[in-house]
């Protein structure tokens, strides 16, 4: 092999290996939690996991507690590429009633360096908005219908 055909190979490796790694980046996740009139529900323990698969909250740990205006503010570490999209999967939980309840789950990419949401527990559960955009049920809003979790293949909750 000549020392072009050689270097051509080096230089590949270089751009594929350097290219296709991925690398951390400072997530915020922050939001304001309401009762359906929009008084604050404050003292709520929030928790944030990767993954979307049914029972992700069962075994959260508190990361943020909701103030007396109903606002949470956790950090975290989230994975970026540095060419290829790395997809996220991420649920959304609050401590109620003893129990870890998912409020919203997605699977998105590429990780944001803030994710802001708004959400209002009513008689029919949590409504979450992330970043302007109302989320719709299966796999990207859950209802909170009692049960400990619902997860991403759950039937859309409906009153009766």
């Amino acid at each position: 092999m000549t020392k072009r055909g050689t270097a051509a190979i080096a230089m590949c490796v270089l751009l594929v290996v350097g290219c296709s790694s991925s690398y951390q980046v400072a997530q915020v996740v922050e939001g304001r939690l309401t009762s359906e009139r929009g008084v604050p529900v404050a003292g709520l323990p929030v928790s944030v996991i990767r993954s979307t698969e049914p029972g992700a909250c069962n075994n959260a740990t508190v990361l943020g507690m909701t103030d007396k205006d109903g606002h949470f503010s956790v950090s975290r570490q989230a994975t970026v590429g540095r060419i290829a999209v790395i997809v996220q999967h991420d649920t959304l939980c609050v401590l109620e009633g003893g129990r870890w309840t998912p409020i919203w789950r997605s699977v998105y990419g590429p990780a944001s360096d803030k994710q802001t949401f708004a959400c209002s527990r009513g008689n029919n559960g949590w409504n979450c908005i992330m970043d302007g955009l109302t989320s719709m049920h299966v796999g990207l809003t859950v209802r909170s219908t009692g049960r400990p979790d619902d997860g991403p293949s759950a039937k859309p909750w409906a009153a009766g």
